[in-house]
């Protein structure tokens, strides 16, 4: 059985067809709109399809008729719940927190089973945390590396070149990598930060990465206990949407 399983994100389309038999990804691939995703999935024929989306109604629909026009397939959304896999949301209001989000949290813990800190990091940077026994104790939500500096240069008269030094956490010598290494900086003070808190109550704790700043990061953090992972996002999705005879393990 061939799974097609979708993060559909705000800038962009991460996407992998998955081989139940085989227990692995047979394609991966990454598309900023429809038009791409259509000639990136030309040649893969899913048995079915699960997706999560932040982009909005209006696109992921359009996304899903054309599954249902192209294979005749009706594509399973996930959507927060109050728990799931262990994980217990303590959100309030449900609907304030985003799906990708949650699927993190339902990776991280099937991997963990135990306390646990989850960065995925793109366009913004999330920070949740889990308690042992998979309660959801809060989190952070920051402009990613690349948002800070446009949002910078938006509301100052400082000017950055299109392209920008690879972040470090030393003191910059130009502007451009002032900007960006500050912006560094902040993140990963805020992850030693709650890490720090974090295994004060629970040495144990391990620290997942995820997302396109996940291997800078990871360079950074000294952390022993910590996992790399491509998508925690994709990974949970398994959890959320189970396909009746998929079998085998996603993770």
């Amino acid at each position: 059985m061939i799974i097609l399983e979708l993060d559909i994100g705000n800038s962009r389309i991460k996407w992998r067809a998955t081989d139940t038999t085989k227990g692995a990804a047979v394609k991966v691939g990454e598309a900023a709109g429809l038009q791409e995703l259509k000639t990136n999935l030309s040649e893969v024929k899913p048995d079915a399809v699960r997706l999560c989306s932040v982009r909005g109604k209006t696109f992921t629909s359009s996304v899903c008729q054309w599954f249902k026009d192209s294979w005749g397939i009706e594509a399973l959304e996930a959507k927060v719940e109050r728990s799931s896999g262990g994980v217990t949301n303590n959100y309030e209001d449900l609907s304030q927190l985003g799906i990708d989000r949650w699927l993190a949290m339902l990776a991280a813990y099937q991997l963990a089973g135990s306390t646990c800190v989850i960065v995925d990091s793109g366009t913004a940077l999330t920070l949740d945390i889990l308690a042992e026994d998979g309660c959801h104790e809060g989190g952070y939500i920051l402009p990613g590396l690349k948002l800070m500096a446009v949002s910078l240069e938006s509301n100052t008269g400082i000017h950055l070149s299109e392209e920008l030094p690879v972040a470090t956490p030393e003191p910059g010598h130009s502007t451009d990598e002032a900007v960006i290494n500050g912006n560094l900086t902040a993140l990963l003070s805020l992850v030693k930060q709650v890490l720090q808190s974090v295994a004060e109550q629970n040495p144990s704790v391990k620290l997942f990465l995820s997302g396109g700043d996940a291997e800078l990061l990871n360079k950074h953090i000294p952390f022993e206990n910590k996992q790399l992972v491509r998508s925690l996002v994709l990974e949970g999705l398994a959890i959320a949407c189970p396909v009746e005879g998929e079998g085998g393990d996603q993770l």
